[in-house]
């Protein structure tokens, strides 16, 4: 099989790497994009070309590994879920361990949502968001609080921030 090189934006292989289903490389995922555009379901319409690829300006702006997986999220509060939610399923006590460790001023995650923002309750009816089994997430991240809370919940799972679980900002 020939091999060539080719040049693509990060953004690109973002995108890419969020329509990847568990072992699939990026070259599949490109097969069966131009697979698909080159066969549509059933008789094409009245067409003089065959219509592009279209491909979103802005894919996953964040890139999250989560222990070998990749995964595309659009926004911060997407990336801490997703991984908050991966550790819960692969711990049922993981939850309770995050819910005793905060930072300075906050929870990542509580039964209740005021006990999210303990010096300042007014958040927690417009920065929490179920995350279901009776617990709430802070959702008022920047990206520094992002990795706060990801460190933090590596620390309660006893997972490697960095190495098992890491993101690539946009």
């Amino acid at each position: 099989m020939a091999r060539c090189m080719i040049s693509v934006r990060e953004d690109t292989v973002s995108m890419l790497s969020a329509l990847r289903v568990s072992s699939e490389t990026l070259d599949d995922v490109i097969y069966k994009l131009v697979a698909k555009a080159a066969n549509p379901p059933g008789p094409p319409a009245k067409v003089s070309a065959p219509e592009p690829i279209l491909m979103p300006k802005t894919p996953g702006r964040y890139v999250l590994f989560l222990f070998g997986e990749t995964t595309g999220c659009w926004t911060l509060q997407e990336v801490l879920t997703t991984a908050i939610g991966a550790l819960a399923k692969r711990d049922p006590k993981f939850l309770e361990r995050l819910a005793e460790k905060r930072t300075r001023c906050r929870r990542v995650v509580a039964r209740i949502p005021e006990d999210l923002y303990p010096d300042s309750p007014h958040l927690a009816t417009k920065h929490s968001r179920d995350i279901g089994g009776g617990w709430w997430l802070a959702t008022n991240c920047s990206r520094t609080d992002v990795r706060r809370h990801l460190r933090l919940a590596c620390a309660a799972a006893g997972a490697e921030y960095g190495e098992d679980i890491k993101v690539r900002f946009g």
